[in-house]
């Protein structure tokens, strides 16, 4: 009979790299836009042709005192600006844009043409 206790084998202890793993961050959705050709990240600044598509698909126009009116903006030239990257296009009126592109325009910009 064996009595005595058998010795454990020593297990190998783990290494611990000095380079921390990258965290996986989920990526935002993207919302694509009328041309599809660029899209945009609700996070970001809206780029110009991002505007222009966003227009085009809602049937407005850069010069429209409707637009102006639509995207709650003072003037007309200010719409013109957005379009040519003169301004920063503002996250609300980013936001209103992709609202009315996922609901539709309201009633009395609609009534206005």
């Amino acid at each position: 009979m064996n009595w005595r206790k058998k010795k454990k084998k020593p297990v190998a202890k783990r290494r611990i790299s000095a380079k921390p793993k990258p965290k996986v961050i989920a990526k935002p959705k993207l919302v694509q836009y009328a041309n599809g050709l660029k899209t945009w990240l609700p996070d970001e600044p809206m780029e110009s042709e991002a505007y222009l598509g966003a227009l085009r698909k809602l049937g407005l126009t850069v010069a429209s005192q409707r637009t102006a009116k639509a995207l709650g903006v003072n003037n007309v030239r200010q719409c013109q600006r957005f379009a040519t990257s003169d301004a920063v296009i503002p996250a609300s009126v980013a936001r209103l844009l992709s609202m009315y592109l996922k609901y539709g325009l309201p009633a009395d910009v609609i009534d206005e043409s």
